[in-house]
This record gives structure tokens, sequence and C-alpha cells, in this order.
């Protein structure tokens, strides 16, 4: 019985219901925050910056809260959304084991490289660049 499943179990219900208060409420804080922007009125609550980002985890919880529904389009698509629910704990373990190991990585690259050069001067900027280091995206630029 995981979070997709038909059973109407309390845990599930209370997972659904608090992701549809959240995906709410960042609706509505980002169409606050769009008004805002039009009628010039200044609150402190939502800095300019933060702005899509509070739009963005709202459309993300909105389709995140279409799963349960998903079944009505067949079983090869219920069938990939339960692969993805028995492999989402290991791949979650996986990426938190490494977290520490890239997150040294970047400090590294700040510690050494930022005197040489740009990229590595903050660590917006240095998580950038070893990411796309590590895909072999920007190799040639960098070296």
């Amino acid at each position: 019985n995981g979070l997709l499943s038909s059973t109407s179990s309390a845990v599930t219900k209370y997972v659904w219901r608090t992701i549809a208060i959240a995906r709410d409420s960042l609706f509505i804080a980002s169409i606050c925050t769009i008004l805002e922007r039009r009628t010039h009125f200044v609150t402190p609550i939502f800095h300019a910056n933060n702005r899509i980002l509070v739009l963005a985890i709202g459309v993300f919880l909105g389709w995140l809260s279409l799963l349960p529904h998903i079944k009505i389009f067949g079983p090869e698509y219920f069938a990939t959304l339960l692969t993805l629910q028995r492999v989402f704990p290991f791949v979650s373990k996986f990426v938190l084991g490494c977290l520490p190991l890239f997150l040294g990585y970047i400090i590294l690259g700040i510690s050494i490289l930022s005197v040489h050069t740009p990229k590595f001067r903050g660590i917006g900027d240095s998580l950038m660049t070893l990411w796309a280091v590590l895909n072999g995206d920007w190799l040639f630029d960098n070296f």
C-alpha cells in the first residue's frame, strides 16, 4: 500500500490533503505577488527574486496532486508510477549519500580556484561550474 494505492487509508488521505493545502497556499501567494507587482503595492513578504520560486513550487505541487488520478489513462502509466515509487527510496539514499561529497567538492573549488577564475567566486557559480564539468559540458572552456 503505497502513496498511489487505491485504498483509502488515513495516511494517504493526510499526505494528499497536505500537498493540496501547500499547493493552494503557494498559488495564493504567487497570485498575491503578481497583484502586488501590477498595483505597485510593496510588501516585504515576498522579495522580487523569490516570486518565481513560489510559483514554480506551486506548479510542481499542482502536477503532483494529479498523480492519484493517473489510473484513468491505463495500466501502463500506473505501472510506471509504481516503478518510480519503489525506486524513489533507493535513489534518494544515493543522492543524500553523494550530497556531502559534492558540497565538499564545491568548497574545495571555491577555496583553491576562486582567486584564479571568476567561475568559482561564489557557491552558486562554483556549483554550476563543477556540475557542468562533472557532466563534461564545459570541460574545454574551463581547462
